[in-house]
C-alpha cells in the first residue's frame, strides 16, 4: 500500500518560523511513512512534512494539476498566494462527499482531522461531545510590513446536521 511506503526525512524543508509550532516535528534523519507524513501535515500543520510530501508527489507542478482537476485556481507564487474560505471549504466538501478519493480515504483523512493539535480556535467554542474534521494554518505575509494570519476550516459534525465552518484572520498579532 502507498500510505506504507517510506520516506528519509534529511532537513528541513518548509517554514521553521511561526506562533503555532507542530508539538512533535518530524525530526532530521528520520524515515517516516506517508500515512505518518500526511498525519503530521494534517493534524499539526508540519511544512516540513508538506514539503517532504509535495516532493514525493512530482512537485508544486503535480499540485497544480489535482487543483486543475478540482477546478480551483493555479498557484503562481507560493509566497504571495492567498486563499479564500471557498477554496478553502473545497476541499472538505471533496472529502465529505468523496468525490476526488474513494470514501475509505476520504473518511481516513477526516478521522485524521479530528485531532488536529490547534484547539485555540473553532473547536475551543464547540461542546465537548461534538466532534470537528480542521485544518488550521499560520503564515506572515510581508508585502507592506508585517501582517500575520491564521486559517481554521473544518467540518463541523453537528447531531444530524454537519456544518463547513471557515475562519480566516489577519493581524498585526495572534
Amino acid at each position: 500500500e502507498l500510505l506504507l511506503e517510506e520516506i528519509h526525512f534529511a532537513g528541513p524543508r518548509g517554514s521553521t518560523d511561526g506562533h503555532f509550532l507542530p508539538q512533535h516535528p518530524i525530526a532530521v534523519g528520520t524515515t517516516y511513512t506517508i500515512e505518518e507524513l500526511i498525519k503530521l501535515m494534517l493534524t499539526e500543520s508540519d511544512n516540513d512534512a508538506t514539503q517532504v510530501l509535495v516532493e514525493y508527489a512530482g512537485g508544486r507542478e503535480v499540485i497544480n494539476e489535482v487543483y486543475e482537476e478540482l477546478d480551483i485556481r493555479n498557484v503562481d507564487n507560493y509566497e504571495t498566494y492567498v486563499m479564500d474560505t471557498q477554496t478553502y471549504g473545497a476541499f472538505f466538501r471533496v472529502l465529505f462527499n468523496a468525490r476526488y478519493i474513494d470514501r475509505e480515504y476520504s473518511e481516513r483523512i477526516l478521522s485524521m482531522l479530528t485531532n488536529t493539535s490547534f484547539k485555540s480556535g473553532m473547536v475551543g467554542g464547540l461542546p465537548e461531545d461534538i466532534v470537528a474534521a480542521h485544518k488550521f494554518g499560520e503564515r506572515t505575509l510581508d508585502e507592506n510590513g508585517p501582517v500575520e494570519q491564521l486559517h481554521e476550516c473544518g467540518i463541523v459534525y453537528a447531531p444530524a446536521n454537519p456544518y463547513l465552518l471557515c475562519i480566516m484572520t489577519q493581524g498585526s498579532d495572534y
